[in-house]
């Protein structure tokens, strides 16, 4: 399944047959993601955050803190999960089952989206794309930022244009006329 957000719903589509079927209605937003215990959290505007199970059902506040977080993505556990915070120009850490939310790093200028692959976190700050080491089980940094990508374009807070998935691949929209390096 892919899920997605369309018609103030969010829906997915099988993949292998098109099969399209709405998972809630009366909601909209610009990011979520899908954990493997089959929850799917996203940010409701001046709400929080919010999940849902993945075949349907209620939806219902995940305690992280006051004001809009964006981009939330699941680390492998299906349990915990890192956001981003413009407000505060920070990267968060929650838990779908409560718990008190913390901090993980504050960055010198505005948040972008945050990404999440193979004990790594991924985010743009003045337009350069970086990757920063991460302990699934200590759940901190176990290194400093690393520089990946220069010109990836800066969009509202909190969405910039990239993705990485699961397996590492990395996403990104370079700026139109910019020469971009496979590899």
């Amino acid at each position: 399944w892919i899920g997605f957000f369309a018609a103030n719903s969010l829906k997915k589509v099988r993949a292998t047959t098109g099969v399209t079927r709405t998972i809630v209605s009366n909601v909209t937003s610009g990011s979520a993601t899908w954990g493997a215990r089959d929850v799917i959290l996203f940010p409701i505007a001046l709400r929080g955050m919010s999940r849902v199970a993945a075949d349907g059902g209620p939806v219902s506040p995940v305690s992280v803190e006051p004001g809009n977080q964006f981009s939330p993505q699941f680390l492998s556990d299906g349990l915990h999960f890192i956001y981003s915070v413009p407000a505060r120009n920070a990267i968060g850490l929650a838990r779908t089952d409560g718990g008190s939310p913390r901090t993980l790093m504050t960055l010198p200028v505005g948040t972008s989206a945050v990404g999440y692959s193979r004990g790594h976190v991924f985010f743009a700050q003045d337009g350069a794309l970086y990757v920063r080491p991460f302990d699934e089980q200590r759940l901190e940094f176990t290194g400093i930022a690393r520089r990946l990508v220069d010109g990836v374009p800066a969009g509202n807070p909190a969405r910039t244009p990239f993705s990485v998935s699961a397996a590492g691949i990395l996403v990104y929209a370079a700026p139109l006329g910019a020469r971009v390096r496979k590899g």
